[in-house]
């Protein structure tokens, strides 16, 4: 969390004059505690439910956010083959992934599904109606810049009926 003690702006208890000291300007900082308090209360809250909340690797791609995500148990909503790259290489778990959007090429297609990907929606195999349902909720996902939460079937087979709840 950002702090201001006698006159001096902290992160996490960091001095921010410390970290442009060393590493220079500009630069970007952002709070580990303030990105896991937002994650866990949005899993606190859904936790009755069977659920997972995907981070959206567009709103930031680095990898200490996505590692940091990838710990905490996220899921990760991508839009294509090089987010997805960076999630595996952050230690994500593909099963936990949502692929949505437009655009997909063949080989990103295929990337998806060796990888394991649990969620894959190509719009290219679907309806036009449903292709604009998603381009319109990749949109949205660009417009809210933060966490974002997707529902989707357990993939763990249960005795009795299942239901999804609508993306």
């Amino acid at each position: 969390m950002f702090t201001e003690r006698d006159g001096q702006l902290y992160c996490d208890r960091v001095p921010l004059a410390r970290v442009a000291a060393e590493i220079g300007t500009p630069t970007y900082v952002y709070s580990l505690r303030a990105l896991r308090e937002g994650y866990r209360a949005y899993a606190q809250a859904l936790a009755p439910l069977p659920h997972v909340v995907c981070y959206s690797v567009k709103a930031n791609g680095t990898l200490a956010i996505l590692r940091a995500f990838a710990r905490e148990g996220s899921g990760f909503d991508i839009v294509s083959g090089g987010e997805l790259f960076r999630v595996v290489r952050a230690g994500g778990d593909p099963r936990r992934v949502v692929f949505a959007g437009l655009g997909k090429t063949r080989d990103e297609m295929a990337q998806a599904l060796a990888a394991g990907i649990a969620y894959p929606f190509f719009a290219q195999l679907v309806s036009p109606e449903l292709a604009a349902l998603l381009m319109a909720l990749s949109s949205l996902s660009v417009t809210m810049n933060t966490l974002r939460m997707r529902w989707y079937i357990p993939p763990i087979r249960r005795v009795g009926a299942r239901r999804a709840v609508p993306l």
